[in-house]
C-alpha cells in the first residue's frame, strides 16, 4: 500500500507566542505565484519592495497611444483597471471594484489609486472610448515565497505562512512576523537553500523575534 502524504496544518510549526492579542501576527497579502503548488503553512516568506503591472491596448482601438513603465503602490487593487479615452488627450481610469479614479490627460504623469504612468500620444490620435488594461498582479507590501537571489524584496525573509496558499492565488493570510518560537523541523525553506542558506534566515527570523527550535 503507498504512503499517505499528509499536508501541513495550519500554523503547525509553532512552539508558542507572544503573550497578547495575536501580538506575533500580522494579516497580509499573500500571492502564490506558482501555479501548480500549494504554498504551504510553515512556508517563508519575503515582503516585495516593487509592485507589478501590464498594461494592454484593446485590439479595436483606433489610435496608437502608448503607456509608459507602472509603477504600483501599496494602495492599489490586485486585478484589472480600465482606463478609457473621452477624447485625444483626456481618459478615465476605473479600479478593479468600478470606482472611478481621477481623470488623467496625455504627456502628464498619472499618480492616482496607487498606479503611475504616463501615457505618451501615438502617431494616429486616440478616439473617445479607445481603452487599454491595465492587470495589477503585486503590490508594494504584499507578501510571496522567500526566493534566494531576488531583488524584488522576496529575497529578504520577513515572516512565516500561517495558512495555506493555494496555487496561482492572491489571498489575504495571516503572518507570524514577530515575538514567539517555532520548529525549524516544519519550516519550508526557500528552493535550493543549502545549510548556509538556512542558518542565514535562521538568523533573519531570530532578528524578528522568532525563535527557530
Amino acid at each position: 500500500m503507498a504512503p499517505i502524504a499528509k499536508r501541513p496544518s495550519t500554523a503547525n510549526y509553532l512552539i508558542s507566542e507572544a503573550k497578547g492579542m495575536y501580538r506575533s501576527r500580522d494579516a497580509g497579502t499573500v500571492i502564490n505565484e506558482s501555479g501548480t503548488d500549494t504554498l504551504l503553512p510553515g512556508s517563508l516568506l519575503g515582503r516585495l519592495t516593487t509592485g507589478s503591472a501590464t498594461a494592454t491596448a484593446d485590439s479595436e482601438n483606433t489610435g496608437n497611444p502608448t503607456i509608459g513603465t507602472i509603477t504600483v503602490a501599496s494602495e492599489a487593487l490586485i486585478g484589472t483597471y480600465v482606463l478609457t479615452f473621452l477624447t485625444a488627450t483626456t481618459f478615465s481610469v476605473a479600479r478593479p471594484d468600478g470606482v472611478l479614479l481621477t481623470n488623467g490627460a496625455t504627456g502628464t504623469a498619472y499618480n492616482q489609486g496607487g498606479l503611475g504612468f504616463t501615457v505618451t500620444v501615438g502617431v494616429t490620435p486616440a478616439e473617445e472610448g479607445d481603452a487599454f488594461t491595465i492587470a495589477v498582479s503585486q503590490r508594494v507590501g504584499d507578501y510571496t515565497r522567500h526566493t534566494l537571489g531576488e531583488s524584488d524584496g522576496s529575497q529578504t525573509v520577513a515572516g512565516i505562512l500561517f495558512e495555506e496558499v493555494a496555487p496561482g492565488a492572491t489571498e489575504e493570510r495571516t503572518i507570524t512576523c514577530r515575538d514567539c518560537e517555532v520548529n525549524g523541523a516544519h519550516l519550508i525553506y526557500a528552493a535550493g537553500s543549502t545549510g548556509a542558506n538556512i542558518d542565514t534566515a535562521n538568523a533573519a527570523l531570530l532578528a524578528l523575534g522568532i525563535v527557530v527550535r
